[in-house]
């Protein structure tokens, strides 16, 4: 009779460890599985804003290198800065910022934090057999918003016109940089997409 009791109290004292460990491994599956969502959650919106970032910077660049089309021959190289109300303003620096505005949040004079860099690297006119003069020009704020690429260093690619062999046909490139509050990006995002705590797209391009 002892040895009966004895034994429905262990077989009760199993069930009750057993089901601590099954409430304990449920409330572990439960957290794991809360993490994963919200880890794809983060992601998915992470590569939407980047996917919408390339695609901005890409068209800014494209109509950058457009210059010489619309405004006419002289108007390679970025508009200089001038006095404004006693405040140093760029009109290429405001025009392309509002137009990535645009292109990110659907308001060109929307308040959120968004950096523009413009680059320009111009080509003296030169022999085919001698490097031309170099003249790299940039307009915004690159401590902040960093290009992915060093732009004077590819100036041994730039290619020759076609028409004009003693002409180095221009590059561009556009750097667009954003806020953003997510919360993997430091272990998902290479150096590439990233400037300090901002998200960063550049895009490259020859002139005309």
């Amino acid at each position: 009779m002892k040895d009966q009791y004895f034994n429905s109290k262990l077989l009760r004292r199993f069930i009750k460890n057993t089901k601590g460990a099954v409430a304990i491994e449920f409330v572990f599956m439960i957290i794991v599985l809360t993490i994963m969502l919200v880890f794809m959650a983060d992601l998915a919106l992470l590569r939407s804003h980047l996917g919408k970032m390339d695609n901005a910077s890409y068209s800014l660049v494209n109509l950058l290198r457009e210059r010489t089309q619309l405004y006419g021959k002289g108007h390679e190289t970025l508009a200089l800065s001038q006095m404004v109300n006693g405040k140093l303003e760029n009109k290429d620096l405001s025009d392309f910022t509002k137009l990535a505005k645009h292109m990110m949040y659907g308001d060109a004079n929307s308040k959120k934090e968004l950096v523009v860099v413009l680059e320009s690297l111009q080509f003296g006119e030169s022999p085919i057999d001698a490097e031309p003069t170099v003249t790299h020009s940039f307009l915004g704020d690159k401590q902040r918003c960093e290009p992915a690429t060093n732009l004077p260093s590819l100036k041994d690619i730039a290619p020759r016109s076609e028409v004009k062999e003693t002409r180095t046909i221009p590059m561009y490139q556009v750097t667009i940089c954003i806020k953003d509050y997510s919360i993997f990006k430091a272990i998902v995002l290479g150096e590439s997409e990233r400037s300090g705590r901002l998200l960063r797209s550049s895009s490259v391009a020859v002139g005309r």
